[in-house]
């Protein structure tokens, strides 16, 4: 391995990767990533703490459907946030989206690859991309998540929503529906939106897909 690439290798330094690519991949709230090409700021509202309490409220019967669909670790997970914000910030200046690369000093670069993230995450390698249908097909999804939840189609849908219908489906597996909406709306995939998405809606409504997707 070249000189300018870290060896992960090593103990040490796998160990730095492992820390540091946890810090990036669970941002925090609003964190504002400053292009230096096209100078355009882009927002999320990032979460790990909604993820964190929704973890919590698991059953057994919801784990092993979690387990099933390659993301059983992610039902450990113990992280909330963070207390220092300028570590975060401190990275999120020195990470490539374009190239996935940490420039730590320099000479020494951290390549973010599927393989680490696999590692950090505990989500699945391998397996399909990931493409959203058009919107018309997300549309109908999140009705049928409406109509579950006994509210109109219209409804703003929040986190606590999904958690408490979690909470009182502790026998019901599919219910881990639930679980992977909160999880792509606050931690996996972030948007701007404080509500659960159309999006979200279409990524968790079929298991059997998630189960799919790289």
């Amino acid at each position: 391995m070249h000189n300018d690439v870290l060896d992960i290798n090593n103990s040490v330094f796998f160990i730095t990767v492992i820390i540091i690519l946890h810090v990036i991949l669970i941002c925090l709230s609003y964190i504002k990533l400053q292009s230096h090409v096209n100078k355009q700021t882009i927002y999320t509202r990032c979460s790990p703490k909604f993820v964190f309490d929704a973890c919590a409220t698991l059953s057994p019967s919801h784990r092993q459907a979690l387990s099933g669909l390659g993301l059983g670790q992610l039902a450990d997970m113990t992280l909330d946030g963070f207390e220092q914000p300028d570590l975060i910030r401190w990275l999120m200046d020195r990470t490539d989206p374009k190239t996935m690369t940490i420039q730590i000093s320099e000479n020494k670069k951290i390549a973010i690859t599927p393989w680490k993230i696999s590692i950090v995450l505990g989500t699945p390698f391998g397996g399909e991309p990931l493409q959203y249908p058009d919107k018309k097909c997300m549309a109908a999804a999140f009705a049928q998540l409406a109509n579950e939840l006994g509210v109109p189609p219209s409804s703003n849908i929040s986190v606590p929503m999904l958690k408490s219908k979690l909470e009182h489906r502790k026998d019901d597996p599919t219910a881990v529906r639930f679980f992977i909406m909160i999880l792509t709306n606050k931690l996996l995939l972030p948007s701007t939106s404080f509500y659960i998405t159309k999006k979200d809606a279409w990524l968790g409504m079929d298991l059997s897909r998630v189960a799919r997707i790289d």
